[in-house]
């Protein structure tokens, strides 16, 4: 029971907090931060949930950025529809969905640890994630394109019912303007601006705290 209760801490990204008496050996599962009475004789495990980003776009710059994802220490999940491009080949050790993303979204947990990335150009694609992405409290999103690709954008949703203050939130160009040309790039300005904008939400959080 307890494991799988555990399991579905963890599949719904929540905190999980695991309590061992060292005198019985009994394990519980508690609510972070809760404490112990027994804190001499027991200690808690807690895991939290990793950060995690959306990709949209099974896409060169995705290629690069899935894996610097990672490395910095975030839960990476690739979307394209374009089964071409969406393979395990191309992004090893990566999850990757070949289905359109209202479908993918719709059974994931986007939290304020969740960042979306839309990469493809396609409207079809790309648009569908921004309405799921921009109606959770994401503390990043951000789109490929030119100024005028993204005015384009902005239109779209405005026009399928999303405000100013909304839309506002979607970093367009997305990342750090650095002059990156290249794919790889690309990938690092992107993944610098992610930095940046996670940096910030933990410190609120902290400010809070």
């Amino acid at each position: 029971v307890l494991l799988r209760q555990s399991a579905a801490a963890m599949a719904g990204r929540q905190t999980l907090g695991l309590q061992f008496d060292l005198t019985t050996g009994r394990v519980e599962m508690i609510t972070p931060p809760a404490a112990s009475i027994l804190e001499d004789i027991s200690f808690t495990l807690v895991h939290m949930p990793r950060p995690q980003l959306i990709i949209t776009g099974a896409v060169h710059i995705s290629q690069h950025l899935a894996p610097m994802a990672v490395q910095i220490g975030f839960h990476v999940v690739v979307i394209d529809p374009r089964r071409i491009f969406a393979t395990s080949d191309r992004f090893p050790g990566i999850v990757v969905h070949d289905r359109w993303p209202d479908e993918v979204l719709a059974e994931m947990v986007l939290d304020q640890d969740t960042a979306l990335v839309t990469l493809t150009h396609d409207p079809k694609i790309d648009d569908a994630a921004l309405h799921w992405g921009l109606a959770k409290p994401l503390f990043y999103v951000a789109c490929l394109g030119s100024r005028k690709t993204h005015a384009a954008r902005l239109e779209r949703l405005a026009a399928a019912g999303f405000d100013g203050a909304t839309t506002s939130r979607i970093h367009g160009p997305a990342g750090l303007d650095i002059g990156a040309k290249t794919p790889a790039e690309i990938a690092v300005s992107v993944a610098a601006e992610l930095i940046s904008a996670h940096r910030q939400r933990q410190g609120a959080v902290h400010a809070i705290g």
